[in-house]
């Protein structure tokens, strides 16, 4: 198996009829890309799971912060680019 789609199809299809929570639990506790670097960097001694911790902390805040500001700047306007390099 390369890749795992945790959730169902769409918003009507839960994705628990055709597996298990268990199943989902287990491919995702084992087979997580995330997972598996903070397991390598803590296996490897180059970070403990309390550094890794805070780091993730840290990087929420940091993209709440950007979500935040990217919300309250005005839109891009696209008219002076629209019809730039449209060749027919």
């Amino acid at each position: 198996m390369m890749t795992y789609r945790y959730h169902g199809h769409s918003m009507s299809d839960p994705g628990t009829t055709y597996r298990n929570r268990e199943e989902i639990a287990m491919t995702r506790s084992t087979r997580d890309p995330l997972e598996f670097v903070k397991r390598t960097l803590i296996d490897a001694g180059f970070a403990d799971a309390e550094q890794l911790k805070e780091t993730e902390k840290r990087i929420r805040k940091d993209v709440a912060a950007q979500v935040k500001l990217a919300k309250a700047s005005p839109k891009p306007t696209v008219e002076p680019h629209l019809f730039e390099y449209v060749y027919s």
